[in-house]
C-alpha cells in the first residue's frame, strides 16, 4: 500500500484521504494485496512541493480536536495551516500502520506508526523511509521465523491477523 501511494505521488498527484475504507484487500492468487481506492478527493502536487516542508507556522499544541474521530487526518490539515503534503499523507499511513501493528502486535511497526504521527509535520519520515523501515521489519520477521503473513506486512495493511 506504501509501494501504491509513492506511486500515486510520483505521477504527481496526493490521494488526500488515505484510511481504513480506502484500502481494500484482495487475493491474487495465494497473496492477499492492498488496492488504494476512492481517488475522489485526489488533488495535483503544487509545483515545487518539497517533501515534508509545510507551512512553519503550524504549532502542535494547537492540536486538540476529537483525535478519535480524525485519527488518519495530520492536525496541521485540521487546524487549516496547510494543504495536503507529503507529510500529510505519512501521517495518514502512520494511522494504518498503528492499527496493523496493534492487530498482530508488532511493536516495531507500532513505533514506525508514532514516527509517522509525529504532531510537528518536520518530524515525520518520508514515505521512502517508511517502506524501507517496512521491509526491513519483514526481514526480521522471516529472519525470526514469524508465523504473520509478511507479505501482508510489507505492504501496509491494517487488517488483524488470526
Amino acid at each position: 500500500m506504501t509501494e501504491t501511494l509513492r506511486a500515486q505521488q510520483r505521477t504527481g498527484y496526493f490521494h488526500c484521504d488515505i484510511h481504513t475504507k480506502n484500502v481494500v484487500i484482495h487475493k491474487v492468487g495465494k497473496v492477499w494485496r492492498p488496492k488504494i481506492v476512492d481517488l475522489g478527493l485526489s488533488v495535483k502536487i503544487p509545483e515545487g512541493e518539497v517533501v515534508n516542508e509545510p507551512d512553519d507556522s503550524f504549532d502542535p499544541k494547537d492540536y486538540n480536536t476529537n483525535y478519535k474521530t480524525f485519527s488518519h487526518v495530520a492536525p496541521e490539515i485540521l487546524k487549516n495551516k496547510t494543504g495536503d503534503t507529503y507529510a500529510s499523507e505519512t501521517f495518514a499511513v502512520g494511522a494504518l500502520l498503528r492499527r496493523l501493528g496493534k492487530g498482530v502486535g508488532v511493536r516495531a511497526v507500532i513505533d514506525l506508526a508514532r514516527r509517522c504521527q509525529e504532531l510537528h509535520p518536520k518530524n515525520r519520515p518520508s514515505l521512502d523511509y517508511v517502506i524501507y523501515k517496512l521491509k526491513e521489519i519483514v526481514r526480521d520477521m522471516e529472519r525470526r521465523q514469524v508465523s504473520y503473513d509478511c507479505d501482508l506486512i510489507t505492504h501496509g495493511t491494517f487488517i488483524s491477523l488470526s
